[in-house]
């Protein structure tokens, strides 16, 4: 199985069977809803501090597959990562929560939204009142 840079994809292995994880929006906010800490906290614990949560791992991991057809139970990701050691995942987690973040170099960009601004001559009101 290979991976779409494009897309900002990974490929896992959990228990020998390979598994794309894609952060689409939809996703990246379930994610981040689900995790305590929220994902830029993971993502610090991941990248400065080499720190990472099984249960927060397996929950990524989950959130991603769980549309798919005979998808894995929160409980098979748990025990397939705690097999092949937590640590084997601090790579392919990495790498998919960077493009998560942040996009990786080969994600193609969204068209940026021009948002304006309301002003007073349009009867608009600012600050609530």
């Amino acid at each position: 199985m290979k991976a779409n840079k494009e897309r900002g994809e990974v490929v896992i292995t959990l228990d020998g069977k390979e598994y794309k994880l894609c952060p689409y929006w939809e996703i990246v906010y379930e994610i981040d809803e689900s995790i305590e800490s929220g994902l830029y906290s993971m993502m610090y614990d991941m990248t400065m501090k080499n720190k990472m949560k099984l249960h927060d791992i397996a929950t990524v991991i989950y959130i991603c597959l769980k549309g798919e057809k005979d998808a894995p139970s929160l409980k098979y990701i748990c025990e397939a990562i705690l097999d092949q050691g937590i640590t084997s995942f601090m790579g392919p987690m990495t790498t998919f929560m960077q493009n998560a973040l942040g996009g990786s170099e080969n994600q193609v960009e969204d068209k940026p939204h021009k948002v304006e601004e309301p002003n007073e001559k349009s009867g608009e009101s600012q600050g609530g009142q």
